[in-house]
């Protein structure tokens, strides 16, 4: 059902960095599909793994090559598109892999994001909507909730805390309209596979073995158009400025049970080998969202189920292969 709410992206000037990405490049989609005048703003501009299908049937958009720790490339980019509403979600992005490129994770995240806020502030948007990360909440009880602790312990996660503050201080500073989004598990069509949910599809299609740790930890997995879906509120609703909202469902599935559901929903083309791997050492065993805030302000839910969710993102890696 289209949201009447969205229909104020109409005709604004709109500025996504990371919008090639696979968060991105949906939230490209659905900002074109009302109409918005948007400019992505990527390092990596003709990423085949994009989410925009036949680019053909999506309405023209400007997408403009710079990294995010290039001051003059975001200040050039950010002074040609003056953008009315702002979504950063640009990232250094790759958890796993923060401890053996911090420098880079700290240089994208932090450096980046202080870079785009001084390009932007001079033209005052009506909205600048920065994409957070979950794992800022570290070791805890969940479900988070946005008041909790937060205790990063990776490279990442604290590059993402820090990101949160900059992003604060310049709503204090400059008068920026901040929107502070804390994303939780995303998962759908187009995203790398190297993340759990293509990861599992991927065996399944090349019926590879697939060894795995117990499996005992959860996470929750939220499909990615009910994410961008949230995203582009925070934009418009007015009660949400200032204001720091999970983005998730709050339903935790371990990863033994999503391993055996995606491969069912599959025709179990393998077996899983659960327990075969040992459980990396910094190991957040349980993750999932308190959803209350966004519901409360954003007047949003995750709508669509696992298995609904499962099963568009299986027919499109299916359908990549030609399968």
């Amino acid at each position: 059902m289209r949201d009447q709410r969205l229909g104020g992206l109409a005709r604004r000037r709109v500025l996504v960095t990371g919008g090639t990405g696979f968060v991105g490049a949906h939230l490209t989609r659905l900002l074109l599909d009302h109409d918005a005048d948007v400019t992505a703003l990527s390092s990596r501009p003709r990423r085949s793994h994009d989410a925009l299908g036949d680019l053909s049937e999506v309405p023209p958009f400007a997408v403009v090559e710079a990294a995010l720790d290039d001051e003059h490339a975001v200040k050039t980019a950010v002074d040609a598109v003056a953008p009315e509403i702002v979504f950063h979600l640009a990232a250094y992005s790759h958890a796993g892999d923060a401890w053996d490129d911090a420098a880079a994770c700290l240089r994208v995240n932090v450096e980046g994001t202080a870079n785009l806020i001084a390009a932007v502030a001079p033209h005052a948007p009506a909205a600048f909507v920065h994409t957070s990360s979950a794992a800022v909440y570290g070791v805890g009880e969940p479900p988070f909730h946005e008041d909790d602790p937060l205790r990063p312990a990776s490279p990442y996660a604290i590059s993402k805390h820090a990101a949160e503050l900059l992003c604060g201080g310049a709503a204090s500073r400059f008068g920026l309209h901040v929107v502070q989004l804390r994303l939780f598990n995303t998962y759908g069509p187009g995203q790398t596979p190297d993340r759990i949910i293509p990861g599992l599809i991927a065996h399944g299609l090349d019926r590879e073995p697939l060894a795995m740790t117990s499996g005992e930890q959860t996470r929750e997995f939220n499909f990615v158009g009910d994410v961008v879906h949230a995203i582009a509120l925070a934009a418009l609703v007015g009660r949400a400025t200032g204001q720091t909202i999970n983005i998730g469902g709050g339903e935790e599935t371990s990863i033994a049970d999503l391993a055996r559901t995606v491969l069912g929903r599959m025709g179990d083309p393998v077996e899983p080998d659960i327990g075969a791997l040992e459980t990396r050492p910094v190991e957040m065993m349980r993750l999932c969202a308190n959803a209350e805030r966004a519901s409360e302000l954003l007047g949003w839910e995750a709508s669509t189920s696992l298995a609904d969710g499962l099963d568009q993102t299986i027919a499109w890696y299916a359908a990549q292969r030609g399968s």
